[in-house]
């Protein structure tokens, strides 16, 4: 009977690629404890479940409120069940993934690409599987809801009104703030106007009812510092440009690089008309290239959205990424021991070099690399807008072939 339900469950290929998928993320998620934000949300969690406020703590939780439910849902499963809590936690971003996995491989022919291929590129994708199943953060969820909401755009057949395309969108910003980055490639194509102001006006308007409707519970304070949030700063980028040289810019410069950029490149797609995937590339692009702070976790972002606007640069970015990410779990704080940042009992020297000068030096030279090629890929996408080259998008509005459904 066993052996029959499983031939069953992977009687086609696209069921054994989500089979694949989700093993090759569950064994790591269930060996490896994960890094800090792990613990971190163990916490959130445990101070949810006695009735106590995690945004209390100050630099704690800095993100909308729907995460923190999610967490206090995986520590009352871990509890209940007597799962670890590190695992509990992880199956929550995994289901994102694996759910990513299915919409781009349905969603594949649409874009004039490869349906097993393009899901594959996502299945097996290291960022995603590091942010997941090892890092244990929860990026792959508004990643997902990003996604969903660049396809509804460009099916206007499909979302005539734009609300399916603002819904999606509008739940991604539930989790994290960035997806709303992202709006102005939603609504640069979008025609008639009336869309435009839909997917705008329900996009912002589900993102600040799940940030204010708990403001009895979290208080003023809290919305205040989820809004500012912006990661950690000197780790990537112009901030580690500044560290490495010793010369910092004043923090109203900063801010006026990163608005003055998103801004300039939300014009320019509004002008060109750009197609919602190859302008969120562009503006995710320019966010890597000019946001001041900076968590690993943000390279997943870009994965989904690059897999179907631009796949041949998606896959070496791919690359780059995660050597860069295998590069920092083996070596990092740079004290002679491996894999130190994700042991749940690292070595006694771990506390004294994580996030001290060497550990930051090294880390910041490392990601600089990385930063170089979003640059060399920004300035390709940008000649590519220019052109008005509608790169994948030409052929977002092609009827999918009759079996292109995900379980046949």
């Amino acid at each position: 009977m066993a052996l029959r339900l499983i031939t069953t469950a992977a009687a086609t290929p696209e069921r054994r690629l989500l089979i694949f998928a989700a093993l090759i993320r569950l064994i790591p998620a269930t060996l490896i404890f994960g890094t800090e934000d792990v613990y971190g949300w163990y916490l959130c969690g445990k101070i949810m479940a006695s009735g106590g406020n995690p945004y209390d703590i100050p630099v704690f939780m800095v993100w909308p409120p729907v995460w923190p439910v999610l967490v206090l849902f995986a520590y009352l499963t871990s509890d209940t069940l007597g799962l670890p809590f590190s695992f509990t936690v992880k199956l929550l971003p995994i289901a994102a993934d694996i759910i990513l996995t299915m919409v781009l491989l349905s969603a594949a022919p649409r874009f004039g690409l490869r349906r097993y291929f393009t899901a594959a590129v996502y299945a097996f994708n290291p960022v995603a599987i590091y942010t997941s199943a090892i890092h244990g953060n929860f990026d792959a969820i508004p990643a997902l809801f990003c996604t969903l909401a660049i396809i509804s755009a460009s099916r206007m057949e499909a979302d005539p009104n734009g609300v399916r395309a603002g819904t999606w969108l509008g739940i991604g910003a539930a989790f994290k703030t960035f997806p709303l980055l992202i709006l102005p490639a939603l609504i640069s194509a979008a025609n008639p106007f009336r869309r435009r102001l839909t997917i705008a006006a329900v996009a912002v308007g589900i993102f600040l009812a799940a940030l204010l409707l708990p403001w009895p519970f979290i208080g003023s304070a809290a919305i205040a510092g989820i809004l500012r949030y912006r990661g950690f700063h000197g780790w990537w980028g112009i901030t580690a440009i500044e560290f490495l040289t010793g010369h910092s810019l004043p923090g109203i410069t900063r801010s006026l690089i990163f608005y003055g950029a998103m801004g300039s490149a939300a014009l320019l797609l509004l002008m060109k008309r750009a197609p919602p995937p190859l302008g969120a590339l562009f503006l995710l692009l320019t966010l890597y290239l000019a946001t001041p702070g900076f968590g690993l976790q943000y390279l997943l972002w870009i994965v989904p959205i690059a897999i179907i606007a631009d796949q041949r640069r998606a896959l070496v970015y791919s690359g780059l990424a995660g050597l860069l990410i295998l590069f920092e779990l083996m070596a990092r704080p740079y004290t002679g021991y491996v894999f130190e940042s994700i042991r749940l009992l690292p070595h006694s020297d771990f506390a004294r070099n994580y996030g001290g000068p060497i550990d930051h030096r090294y880390t910041a030279i490392g990601r600089l690399i990385l930063w170089l090629f979003f640059g060399y890929w920004w300035v390709t996408t940008l000649v590519a807008l220019l052109r008005g080259d509608r790169g994948a998008a030409k052929v977002g509005y092609n009827p999918p072939p009759r079996r292109a459904g995900i379980f046949l």
